[in-house]
């Protein structure tokens, strides 16, 4: 029981961070790089299709 909520949290704050990674995107490119290293860990965690997406989005980032 433990590990699902973990797991479900983890899904959670994944797509949470998905969603906050475009807002954090602007014109310092310093800052969009930091904010690309940090959404990176939670990448892995999302569903395929939001993953492209966010693979994407890191992309173009970098």
């Amino acid at each position: 029981m433990a590990l699902t909520e973990k797991k479900q949290y983890l899904e959670r704050l994944s797509i949470c961070q998905y969603r906050l990674f475009p807002t954090r995107q602007g014109e310092d490119q310093q800052k969009n790089y930091e904010a690309a290293i940090q959404f990176e860990y939670y990448m892995e965690r999302l569903d395929e299709t939001d993953q492209l997406d966010a693979l994407r989005a890191l992309v173009n980032t970098y």
